[in-house]
C-alpha cells in the first residue's frame, strides 16, 4: 500500500516538474534578433547555393556628415572542378518606404571588374512582393552575374553610397556578412578599412552602443588598429555572420540644413533631399518651370548638449537624383534638372557700400558644373578647386531642365554633399 502511495507521489511530482519545464522553456525563449536598419553595406553572396568560397575581401568605408561612401574588392573562388555561373548579390529590407524603419538604398550601385573597372556587371533590382502590414514590408534584390572557372579565383569591385541614420542623434552604419550557409567554410581574408571624418586616435571604445553624453565609438567587432582618423580590422578565416556595427559621439557631428527658392507643400519640402530616402522629394512651384530655381545648404555642428555653431566644410563633389524618383513613370511626369551649378551664396558685408559688397563669384573654378542625364539614379559631378564653404553657403542654381511630361514643377530626390577629402577631418579643413 505504502508503494502505490510512493509511486503516485513521485508521478505527481513529476508532473508538476514536467509543467514548470515547459513554463521556463517558453517563458525564456529567446527574443526575435533586433533588426538592422539605416546604412546597412552587405557582403554580396550567391543566392543560388553554388560551392563558392570568399576567399578575400578589401573594403574601404569612408564616412560624411550624412551618409557613408562604400568601395570594396571580392575575390570569389571556385575549388570544384566544373565552371560555375553565380547569381550574386544582396537584399535590402525595406518598410513603409520609411528609412526609420528600412534599410537605405545603395544610391550609383556600380559592379566592375579590371583595375580601372574597364568590365561593368549589368545589375538587375527586384522588388518582391510585399508581403506583410498590408503589403508595405518587402525585400529588394540587387543582383549580378559572375562566372568562375574550375579551382580559378574571379575579382570584382562594388562602389555604392548609403544615407545614415541617427538613432538618438547618434550616426551609425553596420557591415553586414552573410551566414554561413551560402558561403563554403570561413571568409578567407578580410581586410575593412574605415575612413572617419574625426581624429579617432584618443576616443574611448564603448560596451554599448548608446551613452547619453561624451565622445566614444562603439565597434561589435573586436577593437582596431588605429591611425588618426582610419580604422583598421583585419582577420583571417573570419567567421561568417560576423557583422561590424559602429555607432560615434564625435562631440558633436556635422549636419545639412537647406532652403529652397519655392516649395510645393509639406510633402515636398526641401529637406527631403537630405533624407536619403530616393522615393521623396522636394518640388518647386510651377510657376518658371524650374529654371532659376536654387536650393541653399547651411553647415551646422550640433554639440552633443544641443547648442549649434557652424563649421567649415571644403566641397569638391556633389550627388544628385535630379528628378521625382517614386516610380519611373513619376519620374517623367515631373521636370527634371538638365543643367545646374553648385557655388557659394556669398554673405554681403554688413557697413560697406553696395560696389564694394562681397558677391557670389561667377568663376567657373569656383564652382561645381552638373550636366545632368534624364535618369532616375544618382549622378555624381565634382571640381578640381573645392568651394571653402568659409567664404559663404553652397548654393544649387538650375541653368536648365527637361520638361515634364504632365506638370511643370521641377524635382530633385537626393543630394549628397561630400564635405570633406578622405585625407582630412573635419578639424583640419
Amino acid at each position: 500500500m505504502k508503494k502505490i502511495k510512493r509511486t503516485e507521489e513521485i508521478e505527481k511530482y513529476s508532473f508538476i516538474l514536467l509543467l514548470i519545464g515547459f513554463m521556463l522553456l517558453f517563458s525564456f525563449r529567446p527574443c526575435p534578433a533586433e533588426e538592422i536598419t539605416g546604412a546597412v553595406a552587405k557582403v554580396p553572396y550567391p543566392l543560388n547555393n553554388e560551392p563558392l568560397t570568399l576567399d578575400k575581401q578589401i573594403v574601404n568605408i569612408t564616412v560624411y556628415s550624412t551618409f557613408i561612401e562604400v568601395t570594396a574588392e571580392y575575390s570569389l573562388k571556385n575549388d570544384t572542378e566544373s565552371p560555375i555561373t553565380a547569381t550574386v548579390g544582396f537584399p535590402l529590407e525595406h518598410r513603409k518606404q520609411n528609412l526609420e524603419e528600412a534599410q537605405s538604398a545603395p544610391l550609383a550601385l556600380c559592379v566592375s571588374k579590371g583595375k580601372k573597372g574597364e568590365e561593368y556587371f549589368v545589375v538587375t533590382k527586384k522588388e518582391n512582393e510585399r508581403t506583410a502590414e498590408g503589403g508595405t514590408a518587402w525585400k529588394e534584390w540587387y543582383t549580378w552575374e559572375v562566372e568562375i572557372n574550375p579551382k580559378k579565383v574571379e575579382r570584382f569591385n562594388v562602389h555604392y553610397y548609403l544615407k545614415m541614420t541617427r538613432k538618438d542623434g547618434i550616426p551609425n552604419f553596420c557591415y553586414q556578412s552573410p551566414p554561413a550557409s551560402y558561403y563554403t567554410g570561413k571568409i578567407g581574408f578580410s581586410d575593412i578599412t574605415v575612413n572617419m571624418p574625426m581624429d579617432c586616435s584618443k576616443i574611448s571604445f564603448a560596451t554599448k552602443k548608446f551613452y547619453k553624453s561624451g565622445s566614444y565609438i562603439y565597434c561589435s567587432l573586436p577593437k582596431p588598429k588605429i591611425q588618426k582618423n582610419i580604422l583598421s580590422f583585419r582577420f583571417d578565416n573570419m567567421e561568417q555572420g560576423n557583422n561590424l556595427e559602429l555607432y560615434f559621439s564625435l562631440g558633436g557631428f556635422p549636419q545639412w540644413e537647406v532652403s529652397a527658392s519655392s516649395e510645393g507643400g509639406k510633402e515636398n519640402s526641401a529637406d527631403k533631399v537630405l533624407d536619403g530616402n530616393p522615393w521623396t522629394c522636394w518640388m518647386s512651384s510651377p510657376h518658371n518651370g524650374g529654371t532659376g530655381e536654387w536650393l541653399q545648404f547651411k553647415p551646422v555642428m550640433k554639440s552633443p548638449e544641443g547648442s549649434t555653431s557652424l563649421w567649415t566644410p571644403y566641397v569638391k563633389r556633389i550627388g544628385i537624383i535630379p528628378g521625382n524618383g517614386l516610380d519611373l513613370s513619376t519620374f517623367y511626369k515631373y521636370s527634371q534638372v538638365m543643367s545646374a551649378q553648385l557655388g557659394l551664396e556669398k554673405k554681403e558685408d554688413e557697413g560697406k557700400p553696395e560696389d564694394q559688397k562681397t558677391k557670389p563669384s561667377s568663376r567657373k573654378e569656383g564652382m561645381i558644373l552638373l550636366e545632368c542625364e534624364a535618369d532616375r539614379e544618382m549622378q555624381v559631378f565634382e571640381t578640381k578647386q573645392p568651394l571653402n564653404c568659409m567664404e559663404g553657403e553652397p548654393r544649387l542654381t538650375i541653368l536648365s531642365v527637361y520638361p515634364g511630361q504632365d506638370f511643370k514643377n521641377l524635382c530633385i530626390s537626393e543630394i549628397l554633399i561630400f564635405d570633406r577629402e578622405p585625407n582630412k577631418t573635419y578639424d583640419e579643413q
